[in-house]
């Protein structure tokens, strides 16, 4: 094999590749053998057609994967030889083939700009928190306390009835804000439990005291830490008519139906299992909370050359799913506000990618199929309620590269949070709940 550099510039790369057609002739001509062994053709008996006509029913076709096999060979020892790092698929062009002489053709690689190395233990980054929650057992007792009142039967009252709070209501609504919808501004036979902070407590106070058919306006103002910014401190008028009153029937539960709507099996001491839960729905809010600190340190402190092309790739996407989702809820155009949103998050995403491949690749890590059997393991027993869903989605070979992807995410931050400063705390939950109340309010 005869390799040409062609082009060797910082972005871009181009090989002119020439291979004696000698190997490929043979590769073809012995696989073409080996078939005729088992060849089926009408007229003849399997494996008595003759080799000329075999040749001629799949002998093309066999010589196409063999010349997209030696591509794909070739690609990838160039890759690995000259330590390129592409963008995307290479371009490849078949100039020139004569069984009788050589297979010619030209590789092209768009490349990745190179990563600078990054000093994790630089005094410019600022400590990472890495928090452990501590689970007590006044925690357990509220949430068997929710857990219980959540599995308790509802039942429907008489006409009359009047809302109190801990009642259910099945609601119609629509909300608007300056007489214009908003996103989730309405909804139909919604079950609403007043005073369960379902939704914001102006909406659910004004729901005591009304009975099935009533209609109410109900005026409301959004906290200012509300989740969505666009609403937040805003007021709203919403439209509710009741269908119905529901009344919760708060009888005693036996430990063993708990269990069982957890997901664990008869005899299980339903505390444990709580507390389990509780740890892990904690780790992973705290896990979340410690990479978002992270990758906003990586995005503020390191300098990454990012490639236009990909930026503009992956905003596209996310343009498409923004504008479709809005249309199917009937909002209308986006304004371009936030558009350029999507912009500044498509390029944070690009220079983020960016800068943690480099970190796997430095870091040889590589993912493998038992890695994956031990995440849907893994999550089965965390959530065991949930199996067959998990199952389910790790059975679809469609969702294996996000798995893959999700693994390997984890690994490079663990690579990361052993280099950079970092500071461990442990909080009590009222602790870490004041501490995200806090944080909402500040942003």
């Amino acid at each position: 094999m005869d390799i040409v550099a062609i082009k060797d510039l910082p972005d871009e790369k181009e090989y002119a590749i020439t291979i004696p057609a000698a190997s490929l002739i043979q590769a073809v001509d012995g696989e073409i053998l080996e078939r005729a062994k088992t060849f089926k053709l009408a007229g003849f008996r399997e494996g008595n057609v003759p080799i000329s006509i075999v040749r001629g029913q799949i002998g093309a076709k066999i010589l196409n994967t063999q010349i997209s096999s030696r591509i794909g060979s070739c690609i990838q020892s160039l890759v690995a030889e000259k330590k390129i790092i592409p963008m995307g698929e290479p371009a490849v062009e078949v100039t020139e083939f004569n069984p009788e002489t050589n297979l010619k053709f030209t590789i092209k690689f768009k490349v990745l700009p190179p990563i600078p190395e990054i000093d994790w233990h630089s005094r410019q980054f600022k400590e990472i928190e890495v928090l452990t929650i501590d689970v007590s057992d006044e925690d357990v007792k509220k949430a068997r306390d929710l857990i219980s009142k959540a599995s308790a039967d509802f039942t429907v009252q008489p006409d009359d009835y009047k809302a109190q709070v801990g009642d259910a209501v099945i609601v119609d609504f629509v909300g608007q804000i300056d007489g214009q919808d908003f996103e989730g501004n309405r909804a139909t036979e919604l079950r609403i439990v007043i005073g369960d902070g379902q939704f914001i407590s102006s909406l659910e106070d004004q729901l005591v005291s009304l009975k099935k058919e009533d209609e109410k306006q109900i005026n409301v103002t959004f906290p200012e830490n509300y989740h969505s910014t666009e609403l937040a401190s805003k007021s709203a008028v919403f439209n509710v008519k009741i269908h119905s009153v529901l009344k919760r029937q708060l009888g005693e539960q036996s430990d063993d139906l708990l269990v069982q709507n957890l997901g664990g099996k008869r005899g299980d001491n339903l505390d444990e299992l709580l507390k389990k839960k509780l740890e892990i729905d904690f780790s992973t809010i705290t896990r979340m909370k410690t990479k978002k600190e992270l990758f906003d340190a990586i995005d503020a402190v390191c300098s990454v050359d990012i490639p236009e092309q990909m930026v503009t790739t992956d905003y596209e996407a996310m343009l498409k799913d923004a504008e479709a989702s809005a249309e199917q809820k009937g909002q209308g155009k986006l304004s371009d506000d936030t558009k350029e949103g999507l912009r500044q998050s498509a390029r944070r995403r690009v220079k983020l990618g960016l800068i943690l491949s480099n970190v796997a690749r430095n870091g040889e890590i590589t993912v493998g199929d038992e890695n994956v059997q031990e995440l849907q393991d893994r999550e089965i027993r965390n959530r065991p309620s949930e199996e067959k869903e998990i199952r389910n989605f790790f059975g679809r070979p469609e969702n294996l590269d996000r798995a893959k992807a999700s693994i390997i995410e984890e690994k490079i931050v663990d690579i990361i949070l052993g280099k950079i400063p970092s500071i461990k705390k442990t909080l009590s939950v009222a602790e870490f709940n004041d501490m995200l109340s806090k944080e909402q309010k500040a942003n």
